[in-house]
């Protein structure tokens, strides 16, 4: 519930419930947000963001940094799947004609020794033409979008991996000295883009 007073008089209120539409304030007013939810300290959640050093574990390591694939794939959804239907192979309708898959499942593939695979989950509307990739590098990630079918994103601060899962982070665990080399050209290529076509940020 988000209230808005002046002067102690209710100026508007949204509940959540259709379109949180409040009541709009004069663009010179200040506003007090109150909330029931008890005060924390942040400062380590402040200090943690974007936080790019070893854990503490690592930080005595005397091993040789090394560099180590981590490549995105495309998995077809097996028969049965709800989704089996929209992940069928077809032709797109419109040119540069290519075959596709309009959804299928997205795994991030690490070297066995460095840490399991990991889901990074559904993408859809993969045939619309409509699809972005871009490659990080502060932090080290990589992300994958289509228009109206989803948006697939891993990323690296010192030695976790951090997978976003739907409306969570996932953190995996990365041996000392591990650096992840995002790869996307072949997933990419499935998509209708080349490598030129990733941005770079």
């Amino acid at each position: 519930m988000l209230v808005i007073k002046e002067d102690g008089k209710e100026l508007g209120r949204g509940d959540g419930s259709d379109s949180w539409h409040v009541t709009p304030m004069p663009p010179d007013a200040c506003a007090t947000l109150e909330t029931k939810i008890p005060k924390r300290d942040l400062t380590p959640l402040a200090n943690a963001y974007l936080d790019d050093r070893p854990s503490e574990h690592c930080r005595a390591s005397t091993g040789t940094p090394r560099k180590v694939p981590a490549t995105f794939v495309h998995e077809v959804l097996p028969k049965g799947h709800r989704h089996y239907e929209s992940g069928k192979l077809e032709r797109t309708r419109t040119p540069p004609y290519r075959d596709c898959r309009g959804v299928t499942h997205v795994r991030l593939v690490l070297p066995a020794e460095i840490a399991p695979s990991q889901d990074l989950g559904l993408l859809f509307a993969q045939c619309n033409g409509l699809c972005h990739a871009t490659r990080w590098h502060d932090p080290n990630g990589a992300e994958v979008e289509c228009h109206e079918g989803g948006q697939l994103a891993a990323y690296q601060l010192g030695n976790h991996l951090y997978v976003i899962d739907d409306e969570h982070v996932r953190q995996v665990v990365l041996p000392c000295g591990v650096e992840l080399d995002f790869q996307m050209n072949g997933f990419v290529a499935q998509l209708g883009m080349t490598r030129d076509d990733i941005r770079q940020q």
